[in-house]
């Protein structure tokens, strides 16, 4: 067994099921705001991509955490041209109010953290809004296995930026971050500053996605039940 002394979740697409969350919310709010749902195959891809676009700004220091929010709707709503009786700010509110309902667990997530809980103390590190994905976390299958959550909207730094996980480092005690694994599906986010800090990292890559070259990683992942075979020594 490997001599870790905590484990460090990413959330979304990691324990909790975004890409469900995403498109359950989405519809929802194209439901009520009288847009026609029925181009919803439509209108999905483009803000889905503008979405993920501009998480990947915030991720560099391009946007800010409170810009970010109006943004991508502001930038939706232009690209499919369309017109609503409510502001950009106004649109993100109504989603984000349909996507704290959406808590959905990613296949064996509560399984697998069930089995290391016992084992393990357990955190979630995420980027998002607080009241979002608290209210998403609590409301999971996986809750009650959680010793700590760490929302980049409270620390006021997003991963990977250093501070972010200098913070956790500091609120939590860590001092041997080698002992200390950080899980997450998103080498940007997850692996690139738990890495510059010293943790241990587990990229999690359900597709198989080819990795960027250069990249390395302490162990790779295909399924959750993978960290049972690496922490635990059980056959899955």
């Amino acid at each position: 067994m490997l001599p870790y002394r905590a484990l460090l979740f990413d959330a979304d697409n990691t324990l909790l099921d975004f890409d469900k969350a995403e498109r359950n919310a989405f519809l929802r709010f194209l439901q009520s705001s009288g847009i026609d749902e029925s181009r919803f195959p439509e209108y999905y891809p483009v803000y889905r991509s503008i979405n993920l676009s501009c998480w990947k700004e915030l991720e560099k220091g391009h946007l800010d955490p409170t810009s970010i929010r109006a943004e991508r709707f502001r930038r939706f709503l232009s690209a499919c041209r369309l017109h609503v009786p409510f502001d950009a700010k106004e649109a993100s509110r109504i989603y984000e109010s349909f996507l704290e309902d959406q808590s959905d667990i990613v296949e064996t997530a509560d399984v697998v953290l069930g089995t290391l809980h016992q084992r393990f103390p357990i955190y979630i590190l995420t980027n998002g809004f607080r009241f979002v994905q608290r209210k998403r976390i609590m409301n999971s299958a996986v809750s009650s296995m959680i010793d700590g959550i760490f929302v980049s909207e409270e620390i006021g730094y997003s991963k990977p930026d250093e501070r972010f996980y200098e913070f956790v480092i500091r609120s939590c005690g860590f001092e041997r971050l080698s002992e200390c694994l950080v899980i997450g599906d998103s080498i940007s986010s997850d692996m690139t500053g738990a890495q510059k800090c010293g943790f241990a990292t587990c990229w999690y890559n359900p597709n198989g996605e080819r990795p960027p070259e250069g990249f390395r990683s302490d162990f790779t992942i295909t399924r959750l039940t993978d960290l049972l075979t690496i922490l635990e020594g059980k056959d899955t």
